[in-house]
């Protein structure tokens, strides 16, 4: 590969245009060995530098892809990861351009996971055990979630959501077993169930 030109975009970006015709752009960030200054016109590569520059290509289309989609909505890693292979992309750029992002904060599984609590609660009434189940799903740590359960619960009392949820689904017909297995399902804690069905 022979560079016939390049040009740096605003955003920091590289556009490389190759004497065979090829062009693309590179994020200088995804070069480990190679230093940016030497991507000019009449640079010469060896293949294996070729290779990481094209990696560097690949994995700047993955952060792009990414980007789209945290426009619209907060993303976790691992939901982003399914989405960028469903794209086509290979896991290896993925892991470029995410890792580029998290060390830039655009992408950060604690800010997701507190998005997410805060609509859940919108939309739902549900325990912390469910809570939990469903943000496991997503691929977040185990201290991420119950650090961000812990502060979601003290600003919002388990038990009251429960009650919310048992007026609702009596409501709706439930009772006696059925309107417990339901709470229960839901992901509040047993113990406190029989209570307030009791009660």
């Amino acid at each position: 590969m022979v560079i016939f030109v390049t040009e740096q975009t605003a955003s920091g970006l590289v556009r490389i245009l190759t004497t065979e015709g090829s062009a693309f752009f590179i994020r200088p960030d995804y070069l480990t060995t190679i230093s940016p200054l030497s991507i000019k016109p009449d640079a010469e590569f060896t293949e294996e530098q070729e290779e990481e520059i094209i990696d560097a290509g690949f994995a700047t289309s993955a952060e792009a892809k990414a980007v789209d989609y945290l426009s619209r909505a907060e993303q976790c890693r691992f939901k982003l990861t399914q989405k960028l292979i469903e794209k086509g992309f290979e896991k290896k750029h993925i892991d470029m351009a995410l890792d580029y992002m998290e060390s830039k904060n655009y992408l950060n599984d604690r800010r997701y996971t507190e998005s997410f609590l805060h609509l859940r609660k919108i939309n739902h009434l549900e325990g912390r055990s469910k809570l939990t189940k469903e943000l496991q799903n997503r691929g977040i740590n185990r201290e991420i979630i119950k650090d961000c359960l812990d502060q979601f619960f003290l600003e919002n009392n388990e038990e009251e959501l429960c009650i919310k949820a048992m007026k609702k689904m009596q409501k709706k017909g439930k009772s006696g077993e059925k309107l417990e297995n339901a709470l229960f399902n839901a992901g509040f804690p047993y113990n406190m169930i029989r209570r307030l069905v009791e009660d």
